[in-house]
């Protein structure tokens, strides 16, 4: 599957520091891959720093992820 814009929600913050909610069934392997967030890196202005709680998989998960870079857009996994 990839990236599904209607499944981001901003929670809050500023620019290097939002907070973000996610929610799909990719498992967390495949959110994790460079380039997943792209498209959100121009519609939400993903910025590093930005945290996304993403429920990933079959959604029994709860993973804790910090966008690394843009452009690509990396994060990296801190759950």
């Amino acid at each position: 599957m990839a990236y599904d814009k209607t499944k981001l929600r901003l929670v809050g913050g500023f620019t290097g520091d939002n907070v973000y909610t996610y929610k799909t069934a990719d498992l967390v392997a495949a959110v994790v891959a460079s380039g997943y967030f792209d498209n959100a890196e121009t519609e939400y202005n993903l910025s590093p720093g930005d945290i996304i709680i993403a429920k990933t998989g079959d959604l029994a998960a709860i993973d804790l992820l910090m966008v690394a870079t843009v452009g690509p857009v990396t994060v990296v996994n801190g759950s």
